[in-house]
């Protein structure tokens, strides 16, 4: 299967800490919102951290970070720009995190506890990947 077309932007590799502090914010967000069970507020709070701390780990590493305007992209991006150990079963987190960014932020539904419960267990076992990666760069 030929890769697909992924827009990406060079950046300074040591620019990956301002997409971490952003990731961390978000993170931050999201436990503080899923405590005070505002569910929309933590689901979307988890997409933008997942979505930071991808960004964080491809400037660290590559120098580039994902400007494609389908999110589902950037799981594509780290696919083909991150190769150790664990980004297989990285990626399915962050997949299964942005694939309800549009039920969260654009739909006309809802977003109920479980769904909250399942973005924020996925969001917490890629952002907690992401930090593990980058402590051994």
């Amino acid at each position: 299967m030929v890769p697909k077309k992924i827009n990406f932007k060079a950046i300074e590799k040591n620019s990956s800490g301002i997409f971490l502090d952003r990731a961390e914010s978000f993170y931050k967000a999201m436990r503080t919102e899923y405590e005070l069970e505002n569910w929309h507020a933590a689901g979307l709070s988890a997409v933008h951290c997942v979505i930071s701390a991808n960004d964080a780990l491809l400037v660290k590493t590559n120098g580039i970070y994902c400007t494609a305007k389908d999110h589902l992209l950037a799981v594509e991006a780290l696919t083909q720009h991150f190769t150790k150990a664990g980004v297989k079963e990285a990626s399915n987190h962050l997949r299964k995190v942005i694939a309800l960014k549009n039920v969260i932020e654009y739909e006309a539904k809802v977003f109920t506890q479980k769904q909250a419960e399942t973005v924020v267990f996925h969001a917490e076992k890629f952002y907690k990947w992401i930090l593990e990666q980058l402590k051994n760069q």
